[in-house]
């Protein structure tokens, strides 16, 4: 079994030099982070074996791809997918950071919406596809990396149904106000996309909070007890706090060439307190508001100019996107500005620079910082906050930390600001700078241990246990799915039987469920469906359901078929023989199934009613002989932890008075615990015209297991869905229901 990872770019770059092609690792948090755990893998041997799937770059000819495809294989472990640079440029310059980008961190200013970019975008998640599926075998572990392939699960899914796919988005998923702003047809397609995983994982709990919001309204997602459920399969959505190569930072201070820089840096800057600044060129990162805040420090605290400088690290960028040349431009200004402020004979407020840094000059950097000023707007993680962290051995120093960052949430012994008030950046640079040093180590020192428990091999190995653990908990839910040779047994038997049985639930069954119950009308199709197998020849057929008897009454009163209301509280069977036209009969009458009392219900009601008025969109439905609180259209994330303490509300009650507690999709009954539908249906078999040779149960919901349960060994007991049931098969919709329905009412009368 292997790892695959797939990213946008491979962990390798491709350049044409004086001397041909050259390959060179990439550098950044998502390829540097992955690569340390892939190098971890390989020197422990412990882990499976890893292939990694990506554009490399470069502009290669036809007749070079052979040539570097097999260098790529067998010196990295790579395999490329080829894009041309136009195309990567569209796709990566275009949808994902013309679009993605500046949306999902919040700057809806800066967002294009152009359909074209989006078709690009499709196009190059499905090359990748392409790619993947070629080297994708049973068992194997496909995990996706970030914002440029959030099509790409679905996109195997359709192909590879049981395969085992991750997703991680890097960047913040916006609340469902923002993520909306796309156009209706891109954002549906990106949450399917997403749902096309076994487990999709982000940075933080609440960016997981938004995800789940925004999924909710795109499409229908149902929540278990251990996750949510997507066309009737489980998904695990988690946070997953992406960590550093925590050993490798904090080891580096002693290396030479560090040692060496950090001695080039005190001979530049004297005894002078270092504010470390080091960022992307991007204008998320907040490097403007940043500048700002240091300003009204310097404003406010005369007594630290000359003794306190900021040492600022911008690295180029994304520089084929106008905005971020423009954000260049301002910062190239404020520091102008401020240095022109401020700055005295041998001292400037700010050393800037704009390039590349080294390894061994980025932990110098971190080693010669008192403070470390790490202010985006908005981040999903921010990794450096955690490197500099790690480089500090002797557990001095001070790390300000915006809020906005996904690495706020784990870093609580920073200094957390607002990095859009210059007024709090300014004091916290203040308070950082007269922090005592016992405090400072107390903070340092728990931070560290976060850092250090939660590296770059715990994130990784904790999100790859957790696929394993959705593909164990889906295959709990694995029922053979009714089709081909199967469905072919089941037409005969019912064909070749000289009795048959229809024991049919409605909603969920019949017809999807809605939002609205009262809508849930059965369509022209169904009650045409439901006359045609009434009239085939000794057959007999059931609505059993949890419907109210009036509402069963309106919508099949006119049907020749027998109707169970309320779980199996009342009953209203039709003569269980065939007779030529049926329909000029007198429908039967309603009866009890068992003599039972509602004294219980009032007080119930004003409980239900109580929960109902804290969860808005939830509704109390009362029927003769049970009650039921509806909250399908909740959208509070609150909701499971009030239904958790409802259910536990009445748990105390129900049990002194008889009755049973009973949880189905969006809905929790209250019944008497006599009456279930195996009771109510149990009674007919056997009955009438003997055992009926053919008996068929098909139901959806928790109270249809009472009805499987029920049925004799030779049934055919069909569940919708594929939750976990007694049922012996499963389809998937009550689409495939009425396929079924349709094929055994074609059969037409048996002969006698």
């Amino acid at each position: 079994m292997s790892l695959i990872i797939v990213s946008n770019r491979a962990p390798v770059k491709i350049h044409r030099g004086e001397q041909g092609l050259e390959y060179q690792a990439a550098t950044g948090g998502l390829a540097t982070g992955l690569q340390s755990y892939v190098e971890h893998e390989k020197t422990h041997g412990t882990g499976p074996d890893i292939l990694w799937i990506g554009w490399p770059g470069g502009v290669l000819q036809e007749a070079e791809r052979e040539e570097v495809t097999q260098t790529l294989r067998s010196r990295f472990g790579v395999e490329p997918v080829y894009l041309s640079e136009e195309a990567m440029d569209r796709f990566y310059l275009g949808f994902c950071n013309k679009t993605i980008w500046p949306l999902f961190h919040y700057f809806p200013t800066y967002v294009e919406y152009d359909a074209s970019n989006w078709e690009d975008y499709v196009q190059v998640n499905q090359a990748f596809a392409s790619v993947v599926r070629q080297h994708v075998k049973p068992g194997d572990t496909v995990w996706i990396q970030d914002y440029h392939l959030m099509l790409l699960p679905s996109m195997l899914r359709r192909s590879l149904p049981e395969a085992r796919i991750g997703f991680f988005l890097h960047i913040p998923f916006p609340s469902h106000e923002v993520f909306r702003l796309l156009p209706s047809p891109w954002r549906e397609q990106i949450i399917r996309g997403l749902l096309g995983a076994d487990v999709i994982g982000f940075h933080t709990p609440e960016y997981t909070a938004h995800f789940l919001d925004s999924a909710k309204h795109s499409v229908r997602l149902e929540q278990t007890a251990k996750g949510m459920l997507y066309h009737n399969r489980p998904i695990g959505i988690h946070a997953f706090p992406m960590g550093i190569e925590y050993t490798r930072f904090h080891d580096a201070p002693q290396l030479p060439e560090v040692e060496q820089e950090c001695a080039m840096l005190h001979e530049h800057l004297g005894e002078n307190k270092v504010v470390l600044s080091v960022d992307r060129q991007d204008y998320t990162k907040g490097i403007l508001n940043r500048l700002d805040g240091y300003e009204y420090f310097l404003d406010q605290h005369e007594e630290w100019r000359g003794k306190v400088t900021m040492l600022m690290v911008v690295v180029p960028s994304r520089v084929g996107v106008e905005d971020y040349q423009t954000v260049k431009g301002h910062i190239d200004e404020a520091v102008g500005r401020i240095n022109g402020k401020f700055s005295r004979l041998g001292w400037a407020p700010i050393v800037y620079q704009y390039r590349e840094l080294g390894f061994e000059e980025l932990i110098a950097l971190y080693t010669s910082s008192e403070i470390a000023l790490v202010t985006p707007l908005r981040d999903g993680m921010n990794l450096i906050a955690k490197e500099y962290i790690a480089t500090r051995m002797e557990q001095t120093g001070v790390l300000i930390l915006s809020e906005m960052a996904g690495a706020a949430s784990e870093l609580k012994e920073a200094i957390l600001v607002n990095p859009n008030y210059r007024e709090e950046l300014g004091e916290a640079i203040q308070a950082a700078l007269a922090m005592p040093l016992e405090e400072q180590v107390r903070r340092m020192s728990a931070m560290q241990t976060i850092i250090r428990e939660n590296d770059v091999v715990h994130w990784a190995t904790e999100f790859l246990d957790s696929i394993a653990v959705i593909k164990a908990e889906q295959a709990a839910f694995v029922t053979p799915v009714l089709k081909g040779t199967a469905l072919s047994r089941l037409v005969t038997a019912f064909k070749r039987a000289r009795s048959r049985l229809l024991l049919l639930d409605y909603d969920g069954t019949l017809t999807p469920i809605v939002n609205d119950p009262a809508t849930a009308v059965p369509s022209e199709k169904l009650l045409g469906t439901l006359l045609r197998l009434a009239h085939v020849r000794r057959t007999e057929v059931a609505i059993v359901s949890g419907r109210d008897r009036a509402t069963l009454e309106r919508w099949f009163g006119t049907l020749p078929i027998s109707l169970i209301a309320e779980h199996g509280a009342f009953i209203r069977r039709w003569p269980n023989r065939w007779v030529r036209g049926l329909r000029r009969l007198t429908p039967p009458k309603w009866k009890k199934a068992a003599p039972v009392t509602d004294a219980w219900k009032p007080a119930l009601r004003t409980e239900l009613e109580r929960f109902a008025e804290l969860l808005p969109g939830a509704w109390v439905e009362e029927k003769e002989y049970s009650i039921a609180f509806h909250y399908r259209n909740v959208q509070s994330r609150d909701a499971p932890a009030h239904i958790r303490k409802l259910v536990e509300r009445l748990g105390v009650v129900v049990a002194a008075e008889g009755l049973q507690i009973v949880e189905g999709r969006k809905i929790v009954e209250v019944r008497v615990a006599a009456l279930d539908k195996g009771v109510a249906t149990r009674a007919w078999l056997g009955k009438g015209f003997r055992m009926p040779g053919f008996v068929m149960a098909i139901g959806d919901d928790t109270t249809d297991e009472d009805l499987f349960a029920a049925m004799p060994a030779t049934a055919f007991t069909i569940k919708v869905g594929s939750h976990p049931s007694k049922a012996r098969s499963r389809v998937d919709a009550p689409e495939d229901v009425l396929d079924i329905l349709r094929d055994l009412a074609a059969v037409g009368p048996h002969p006698t």
